[in-house]
């Protein structure tokens, strides 16, 4: 059995350094993901009630729609990455990036919410139909 490297030593072994992050701001950013998630369900729930009483045929139109929107997003998203090679990635360059594929990002997660509340809602309908 090998025992695990020394800190120092595993991280001479590496390339490029990677910057780490303190524990406190790793467990804040997991706390507030949480929450998020947590909020995300509720809204899921809201909107899987108010489109049980919608058409299969109005489901299916909306899905379409979501994942075009998904689509599109992501398209913005992969435009802000594809930047110039030579351009130095600066630390106000990365936030800089960082904030506009976030911004890209949460729009695609809205999305994805909204696309499983409408699968949720297309699910129940045929359940409820084939009981």
């Amino acid at each position: 059995m090998t025992e695990p490297l020394p800190a120092a030593a595993s991280e001479s072994l590496d390339a490029a350094p990677r910057p780490r992050l303190a524990p406190d701001v790793v467990a804040l950013l997991v706390d507030r993901e949480q929450a998020r998630h947590h909020s995300e369900l509720m809204r899921t729930r809201e909107q899987i009630l108010a489109l049980s009483s919608s058409s299969a045929e109005a489901l299916l139109s909306a899905l379409d729609d979501e994942l075009a929107a998904v689509a599109t997003a992501a398209i913005g998203a992969m435009s802000v990455l594809r930047r110039d090679p030579t351009d130095p990635l600066t630390p106000s360059a990365v936030e800089e990036l960082s904030g506009s594929t976030g911004e890209y990002l949460t729009r695609v997660a809205d999305l994805n919410r909204s696309l499983l509340a409408i699968h949720l809602a297309l699910e129940a309908q045929v359940r409820t139909n084939s009981s």
